[in-house]
């Protein structure tokens, strides 16, 4: 019975070990897809062109997959005749370079997309030149105007939704970031805390603190507060 019962044990592991190695292979194929597509080459030598891969397929992957262009133009659309990208997409345009190359202005966004396929990451007809930091500081502005935890909680709650998720417990967790500057005027007679403790180093700076949720089943952040 026991050796009987082992065997039972294994032939389930293996099953389901089976089964996730065929649901990994189908959530892949998309990426690999799009992988190839980012690396394929032209036809003729003058047209080959090499382009800066790292995370991008992943983040332009994640992005497809679970339609975030989409709900962004939704909540935020962009309206003119020159349009030729939506703020959606600048999202997106803004959202992989933060693996490659980390944040730093946007004018470096723009040049980092000079190295990227934009016509197959960000969709036909889209060129480089068209995400300047002009088209950027709009979409940030925009982003202000709406409210940006508001977008965030909109956004996260777009992706649960389509994991068929429910939130029931968070973790919470705080950090510090420093920045450049001056702090805002207070209102008098309240209490104005400008420096304090630094977590990236900077204690002679001013300190804004980041606070932020994250789903307890999938770990994904599903709220943010600055």
């Amino acid at each position: 019975m026991t050796q009987k019962s082992g065997y039972t044990r294994r032939n389930n592991l293996l099953e389901k070990l089976e089964e996730r190695r065929s649901r990994m292979k189908s959530e892949t194929e998309p990426l690999q897809a799009l992988f190839a597509q980012c690396v394929e080459k032209q036809d003729t030598p003058q047209d080959e062109h090499v382009y800066l891969i790292g995370a991008l397929p992943i983040v332009a992957g994640t992005f497809d997959k679970f339609d975030i262009e989409y709900i962004v133009d939704l909540i935020i659309p962009k309206t003119g005749p020159n349009a030729r990208i939506g703020n959606g997409g600048l999202f997106k345009a803004m959202a992989i370079q933060i693996p490659a190359t980390g944040f730093s202005s946007l004018s470096k966004t723009a040049e980092f997309l000079t190295k990227v396929d934009t016509n197959v990451v960000l969709g036909p007809g889209v060129m480089p030149e068209d995400i300047n930091r002009h088209a950027l500081s709009r979409f940030l502005d925009a982003v202000a105007d709406y409210g940006p935890m508001r977008f965030f909680h909109q956004v996260a709650a777009h992706i649960m939704s389509n994991l068929g998720k429910k939130v029931t417990a968070v973790h919470l967790d705080s950090t510090s970031v420093h920045f450049h500057g001056s702090p805002n005027e207070n209102e008098e007679g309240n209490i104005a805390i400008t420096f304090g403790y630094s977590r990236d180093g900077h204690p002679e700076l001013p300190q804004i603190i980041v606070l932020g949720l994250a789903d307890h089943e999938t770990g994904l952040p599903v709220s943010f507060k600055g």
